[in-house]
């Protein structure tokens, strides 16, 4: 609500202490309590709302708003430390957190009550500012207004909202007046009656910026509303370590955005509840309301919430925010001219979600007054092929409606829970949520719900992780079918956004990745699902014939029948080292051909593929039909007379449709079409380390992210590069950080200089922290290690260090310590070895395996590229 008066809120509170016979309300005490009879108010919190009729001269300079704030909130304090001890003894603990003043009075016999004050809109203070008044019992209402309430009244409208009920709302719908301009069409109407879309969508947006969201109207015109709500990413109560596995600077205060697009109609709930079925599908009903209300939801994260930076599709519209905006100085400062590109790791996996869940859920919510973990349930169970699952009345008949209970239960006692307090104590806005009747507050606080426990679900297909264990990073389910969409085809560029800002991060795990390909020992190894599936040379071995026609020449004899064009061949005997793959010398020449493939002939000097003819650029003609000793392409290839006379025999590539993968068949196919056999298939190391000398450096790449071209400019490399980059990075659950700070650094007693005459100390050492637990369970580490430390200041935390080879530390990050391979024989028995000083488990920290031959270190890194690279690890205990 907007306040308009040059006698602010804050100066009446000034007129409260000061207890003036003119002031508009006086403390209460003892005796004025018991005499006086005052209307009684439902219980807090209360909304406040200026009074229209009251008039007061605006003030000079709006952006002096907030400076003019926090000078009443000092001039404020510094009169509460002035008050003499009697009157002192009547306010205490006052507080402010910007934009919260919190304070408590005492009256009578030793009575108390708080106060909260939210101020949340501060751009013209103190002429045009909006907040909410709070007070924690019952009885302060009437504390509040035991005094000249008649006077205090001409300032402030006093009326619970509780959540905001309808009934409140369309009584004093002209309270949610926006102070910048409106379009005509998304006026109140002071007539009675059901409230149109446009009404509806209004109070739903004051509703939510009465919670402290960002929120804004980009279009309400006939074809349809465009709306944005936002928070700051600060708001999750995320740890400073999942914000940044998940590419979200909480310190640079990122906002995260959801814009909405609607039809026509806007969602509204209570209709919904109205068309509960009976005994029909309720399946069908769904999709009725997604044709009813259609809706398309985008979440991305923005370093400012000002819509016109965040929303690149804006249309030019005269609908304001509703929180009464910043100033259009402001919009142009410098501080705000663009924010940085989208780079938060759920916003397409989110967007998906939503944009074709979240209606079908909303209705199991409402239609079955269960909570968010029972729906999700539900459509997990109908995804798994039990389609009628709580989808017809008879559900609570067949136990599905307990099931869902039960599932909400066990949910409750989970630790993931824990994650969710954040919300819960958000009494008010959960109360508000509980009725479903708002549908953006309904949106945004299941969005915020959703990204707390992002690790628990699959960012491809969104179902619940059938894993057992805790992770930090969201990732991608076991699914083939998953990691295929995820890894080969890109699906949502999940991994490009992990490059972003961990370049070196990145090296380390391609150069892990290359170590391990050298020595033939990758494990955990890409199956089938990582590939590429496109147009792919292949070995041959052989030269074609060239048919002379007078001085020129072509390849392709025209056929009886027009069935196409005879192309001849021969096996290219002239190398003693030819190994036509994947056929031996004494096959035919056409056994290495197959319908469809394309057919390039080449220019023996410049081995660069020849037109088909002058006049067209095309270069391949196609396999139509393959014999013993020939094949017919489609159309003839001209040959022109400068080659065609001095060569009888012309070279050729054979480009096939095909899918290419890192995995070896155990054994050819029989059939030219058949399948290869990949079962207890071994990894293709050669085609491996071929793909990784391709990749550009990391540096490189992340550029290509930045332009949105990394995809085109790898596959323009190799198809295999943009897979198997996707699979290195996807395939780490963990999360790695360089650390760079010398607070953060681990201290090795006496350095690391003793290690090696080419290293000067841990400073020289590059240092990564690894993170594999979800959030709840580093805070249940971190609170055990402080009361270990409570307890006795010699117990608490140690480092034990672990040295292995290069090679195994691909598999290390990903699958942890193992010793079912053991090198170094078991002094002590089974277990993994590690020693309290870095020296000694440096000596287990050689560089390659000693196979007699020397190992390179992946090209393209600049880790490697200054001396040898070893790796150890420091574990906190």
């Amino acid at each position: 609500m907007n306040q308009s008066n040059a006698n602010n809120t804050l100066r009446s509170l000034r007129n409260v202490f000061n207890r003036k016979k003119d002031s508009p309300f006086s403390l209460p005490n003892s005796s004025s309590s018991s005499s006086q009879q005052f209307p009684s108010y439902p219980p807090p919190p209360y909304h406040l709302h200026h009074n229209p009729a009251a008039t007061a001269p605006q003030h000079s300079n709006a952006k002096m708003g907030r400076k003019e704030f926090l000078k009443d909130v000092d001039a404020l304090q510094t009169y509460f430390a002035s008050l003499k001890p009697n009157d002192a003894k009547l306010v205490s603990d006052f507080k402010f957190h910007d934009p919260e003043l919190t304070f408590t009075f005492t009256y009578g016999l030793r009575k108390t009550f708080n106060i909260v004050l939210y101020i949340n809109s501060v751009n013209n203070y103190p002429t045009k500012f909006s907040g909410f008044l709070c007070v924690n019992d019952d009885s302060g209402d009437r504390a509040v207004t035991n005094g000249r309430f008649s006077g205090f009244r001409e300032v402030l409208q006093i009326k619970s909202s509780r959540a905001f009920s309808r009934e409140v709302l369309q009584a004093y719908s002209p309270s949610f007046a926006t102070p910048s301009p409106s379009p005509r069409s998304f006026s109140s109407s002071s007539a009675s009656g059901p409230l149109s879309s446009r009404q509806l969508l209004q109070r739903h947006l004051a509703e939510c910026e009465h919670y402290l969201y960002k929120t804004h109207v980009f279009s309400a015109d006939r074809f349809g509303f465009e709306v944005a709500i936002a928070f700051p990413a600060k708001r999750l109560g995320l740890s400073e370590d999942a914000a940044t596995a998940w590419n979200l600077d909480v310190d640079r205060w990122v906002y995260i955005v959801c814009i909405m697009q609607f039809g026509t109609k806007y969602v509204d709930l209570q209709e919904i509840a109205k068309q509960v079925p009976n005994e029909s599908d309720y399946g069908q009903l769904k999709e009725a309301c997604k044709t009813t209300y259609p809706v398309s939801v985008k979440v991305l994260t923005s370093t400012t919430p000002n819509p016109k930076h965040f929303f690149s599709n804006a249309r030019p519209t005269s609908v304001g925010s509703t929180s009464g905006g910043t100033s259009e100085s402001s919009l142009q400062s410098p501080a705000t001219a663009a924010p940085e590109a989208d780079q938060f790791i759920l916003s397409w996996t989110l967007t998906d979600h939503l944009g074709t869940n979240l209606l079908s859920l909303i209705c199991d919510r409402i239609w079955w007054n269960l909570g968010w973990e029972s729906v999700e349930f539900a459509a997990a169970e109908r995804a798994a092929d039990n389609r009628q699952f709580l989808n017809d009345a008879r559900a609570a008949f067949r136990g599905e409606f307990d099931k869902c209970l039960e599932r909400e239960i066990q949910f409750s006692r989970s630790a993931a829970h824990g994650l969710l307090s954040v919300l819960e104590q958000e009494q008010y806005e959960a109360s508000a949520e509980a009725r479903n009747e708002n549908f953006l507050l309904l949106v945004v606080r299941y969005l915020r719900r959703r990204i707390l426990l992002c690790p628990n679900y699959c960012l491809i297909c969104h179902r619940r992780q059938a894993v057992e264990f805790s992770t930090l990073k969201p990732f991608v389910c076991n699914s083939q079918l998953c990691q295929h969409q995820a890894q080969s085809v890109g699906l949502g560029k999940i991994f490009e956004t992990e490059m972003v800002g961990n370049e070196i991060v990145i090296d380390l795990l391609v150069s892990l990745c290359w170590a391990a390909v050298e020595v033939r020992a990758l494990n955990p190894a890409p199956d089938q699902t990582v590939a590429a599936s496109g147009l792919f040379p292949m070995d041959t071995n052989g030269l074609v014939r060239v048919v002379r026609i007078g001085r020129d020449g072509v390849i392709g004899r025209s056929t009886l029948g027009g069935q196409g064009y005879r192309v001849d061949g021969d096996v290219d005997t002239s190398n003693d080292n030819a190994r036509p793959h994947p056929h031996s010398r004494d096959s035919p020449w056409s056994a290495q051909f197959q319908p469809g493939d394309l057919l390039s002939i080449l220019n023996p000097e410049t081995q660069q593929p020849l037109p088909l003819s002058t006049i067209t650029l095309s270069t391949f003609a196609r396999v139509v039909q393959v014999s013993d000793d020939h094949i017919l392409i489609d159309q003839p290839v001209a040959i022109p007379a400068s080659l065609a006379l001095h060569n009888q025999r012309l070279p050729f590539r054979i480009h096939r449709k095909m899918e290419q993968h890192f995995v070896l068949p155990n054994s050819a196919p029989n059939l030219p079409n058949s399948k290869p056999d990949l079962s207890n298939s071994k990894p293709d190391y050669e085609r491996l380390e071929a793909v990784l000398r391709k990749l550009p450096p990391v540096r490189t790449m992340v550029a290509y992210v930045h332009t949105g071209s990394l995809r085109r400019e790898l596959d323009a490399l190799d198809p295999l590069c943009y897979p198997l980059l996707s699979w290195i990075i996807s395939s780490n659950r963990a999360h790695l950080r360089a650390l760079d700070s010398e607070r953060e650094l681990v201290k090795v007693q006496g350095g690391l200089a003793a290690f090696s005459s080419g290293y000067s100390g841990y400073k020289t050492w590059r240092q990564f922290v690894m993170l594999m637990s979800s959030p709840e369970k580093e805070e249940e580490f971190q609170r055990e290690k402080m009361r270990l430390k409570s307890e006795s200041p010699n117990k608490g935390e140690l480092y034990a260090w672990h040295g292995s080879r290069l090679e195994n530390w691909h598999s290390i990050i990903r699958t942890a310590l193992n010793f079912n391979k053991v090198l170094n024989g078991r002094a002590y028995g089974n277990g993994v070895y590690m020693a309290s000083d870095a020296q000694t488990s440096y000596g287990y920290s050689q560089q390659y395996a000693s196979n007699g031959k020397a190992k390179s270190q992946w090209p393209q890194s600049p880790i490697s590229s200054s001396g040898e690279l070893k790796f150890m690890a420091a574990f906190e205990e």
